[in-house]
């Protein structure tokens, strides 16, 4: 029994050491998308799920990054705030604003509302939040960083470039469907409602917050979808993924990296889920550090 719970000790003190490292680090990872619908290389971040984390000194650590990656476009998924009551002040949003007006003399800055925001945002919580989510969206707007509620622009309009045929869309779904415990569902038609119908011909970026939504902004003509939301699954597996989702789910079907999805008629699309970049719900990670999504698209026909 002594060597039994010698090792459990041992096994504990493990996972623990590697929680404290995962939950205060972040890698960049590196995503190639090929396709014959642009004619040159472009390079593209995508930010989510930060919750207001700081990574050491104003975030210089995720500047450096970002600027390391030299992106034409920065997207943000969503969640980079975390509410907070009526009466704060701006503390509760001042590190995120902070770090975007640093990003966005990096690169344009293209964000979407994720729960949290959506959730300040609601009417039915004004007295809790107050007009939270409009000072947020006022400071955004005056730093030149927009926040897209179903709309598109391209990426020659973002980042003021030549087009090459991409189109960037900005995906908000009602804020019951995040609700706990319930059964998430779109569909391609729902899609339409909110952002019109695609050119098959143009390459369709969607940055949409929850990864279930894939499937349907596939098939409604979704070239590539960056969703986060999951954070990884808070525990990853080999083989086997993230273990769990804020929804909450075990075993989520998507839970991190690039996935694919072959649509009727024979497209198919890509979604880059990133594993975010702070914590909320379950405020840990385990073999699952968090991360700075960096996206090279590639012209099918070699050209740069």
């Amino acid at each position: 029994m002594t060597i039994f719970w010698i090792v459990v000790f041992c096994l504990a003190m493990f996972f623990i050491i590697v929680m404290i490292i995962d939950t205060g680090r972040f890698v960049t990872r590196e995503y190639v998308i090929t396709t014959d619908k642009i004619r040159h290389a472009h390079t593209l971040v995508f930010l989510t799920d930060l919750h207001a984390k700081v990574y050491g000194r104003d975030n210089e650590a995720v500047v450096e990054a970002v600027r390391h990656a030299a992106p034409e476009a920065i997207l943000c998924g969503g969640d980079m705030v975390t509410g907070s009551k009526a009466g704060d002040g701006d503390r509760w949003y001042a590190s995120v604003i902070s770090l975007l007006k640093r990003l966005r003399a990096t690169a344009p800055v293209f964000c979407v509302n994720g729960n949290h925001e959506l959730k300040i945002a609601d009417p039915l919580y004004y007295d809790y939040f107050g007009d939270g989510f409009k000072r947020y969206e006022r400071e955004l707007n005056a730093a030149g960083i927009r926040i897209c509620r179903n709309g598109c622009t391209t990426l020659a309009v973002l980042s003021g470039g030549e087009d090459d045929n991409i189109d960037i869309y900005g995906m908000e779904t009602e804020d019951f469907l995040y609700r706990k415990f319930r059964r998430r569902h779109i569909d391609s038609g729902y899609v339409r409602q909110r952002l019109g119908t695609p050119s098959l011909s143009r390459f369709n970026i969607v940055v949409s917050h929850h990864p279930k939504d894939f499937d349907a902004l596939a098939e409604w003509g979704a070239d590539l979808v960056t969703s986060g939301h999951i954070h990884g699954g808070v525990m990853r597996l080999p083989g086997i993924g993230g273990i769990v989702s804020p929804d909450p789910a075990l075993f989520p079907k998507y839970s991190g990296g690039l996935y694919e999805h072959s649509c009727s008629g024979g497209r198919k699309s890509r979604m880059v889920l990133s594993c975010g970049l702070g914590t909320h719900t379950i405020p840990v990670r385990i073999f699952n550090p968090a991360e700075i999504s960096v996206i090279r698209l590639i012209p099918a026909n070699g050209k740069d």
